[in-house]
């Protein structure tokens, strides 16, 4: 499975327990362009390791959609306020290709985190990295215009700007994407 690799890679030092058990916990799911993983509304009862795909992170205002973040490859996707606290979300995660998924319940997850300090401590970690994220987006958005804002995001999230489609982007930096594709040529043709 992808998660032990990639837990692994992040340092996890893995019991073999640990790795057994996720063995038998964890579900490989597939997933085509515009299924969701979680719908907005309800209890968020999974986490996941995207290990094929992408998917975006939706809410719903007004009837209008906007792209709260995307996950890709080595993404873990959940409704995190949601899965943790076990209330309805106001977010949905909607497949934006066709996806793989290494899948686990809330229940297992709890259960894991209880059982292997080793987990807890990971999940710890990621949770924190999340906020950090959240907290460095909102701060893009109070303290820079449009094109610092793209260029600034593209210094931190290079690989999405490179994978994810121009309007997902333009959405997560609440800007219009046709003012996106201008900024784009502005700063293309600045380069030459």
């Amino acid at each position: 499975m992808k998660l032990i690799e990639f837990l692994q890679i992040a340092g996890v030092k893995l019991s073999s327990e640990l790795q057994q058990d996720l063995l038998k916990t964890l579900i490989k799911k597939e997933y085509k362009k515009g299924d969701f993983f979680h719908k907005e509304g309800r209890v968020c009862k999974e986490l996941g390791l995207l290990t094929k795909g992408q998917v975006a992170l939706i809410h719903l205002v007004d009837g209008t959609e906007f792209t709260r973040w995307v996950g890709i490859k080595n993404t873990f996707i959940t409704s995190l306020g949601s899965f943790i606290n076990e209330i309805p979300s106001i977010n949905g995660l909607q497949f934006l290709s066709d996806a793989e998924v290494e899948v686990m319940t809330k229940k297992d997850f709890d259960r894991l985190s209880r059982t292997y300090p080793e987990f807890q401590e990971f999940v710890v970690k990621a949770i924190s990295q999340d906020l950090v994220k959240y907290q460095y987006l909102a701060d893009l958005f109070i303290t820079t215009k449009g094109t610092e804002r793209y260029q600034k995001f593209q210094e931190k999230y290079p690989q999405l700007v490179k994978e994810v489609p121009q309007k997902y982007i333009a959405t997560i930096l609440g800007m219009n994407p046709r003012h996106l594709s201008r900024i784009r040529k502005k700063l293309a043709s600045e380069s030459k």
